[in-house]
């Protein structure tokens, strides 16, 4: 587990002088550099900050900052499962059972949207993946929904899931993919 988490910074350091040289953050080294923080227990939130502030060029960034940096770049951000690319919130959900919860609930939630300064800035979290059934494009928000309703009731994943799926509906505007705008529906693996 160690050796992830060191490969991870490794490699987004790397990632990072890439960046830098190119001036220009490439959102899928970004991503892959997130979804390597998944693995990493207790630490995964200061592994997300950290690799933010790498990529950012920024020690301190402000909550409305990381926001507008995530949206900026959340076309690009995916991670390879099984094969296949996905957003990096798809991701979550496939690693560790707590890290989708982690990463919506404790950290985009409580650490980042409930201190912006901004109201008119919103967390996009429409992030749009070939992971439904037979590989359709559906958002991290048809994801959970279908996620949760193939656990029981009283399962602790799923209270997790329903209560991050109030969260997106009532204050990140998820939509289902086919609430999407037209304009925002597209083959590709992300919106």
């Amino acid at each position: 587990m160690k050796t992830l988490i060191v490969l991870g910074l490794l490699f987004s350091l790397i990632s990072s002088a890439r960046v830098k040289a190119a001036d220009e953050v490439s959102p899928t080294s970004l991503a892959r550099s997130l979804c390597i923080t998944y693995t990493a227990g207790d630490e995964m939130i200061t592994n997300i900050e950290d690799t933010l502030k790498n990529f950012m060029e920024n020690p301190n960034p402000t909550p409305d900052e990381v926001v507008l940096f995530l949206n900026k770049h959340l076309d690009g951000m995916t991670c390879n499962y099984e094969g296949e690319e996905v957003s990096y919130m798809h991701y979550s959900f496939f690693r560790k059972s707590t890290a989708f919860f982690e990463l919506f609930k404790v950290y985009l939630m409580d650490k980042i949207w409930m201190n912006m300064e901004d109201e008119s800035i919103n967390i996009d979290v429409n992030a749009v993946s070939l992971t439904g059934p037979k590989k359709t494009p559906e958002t991290v928000l048809d994801y959970m929904l279908r996620e949760s309703a193939l656990l029981p009731d009283g399962d602790l994943r799923k209270a997790r899931i329903d209560q991050v799926v109030f969260i997106f509906i009532h204050n990140f505007e998820a939509k289902t993919y086919a609430q999407l705008q037209k304009d925002k529906q597209s083959p590709h693996t992300t919106h």
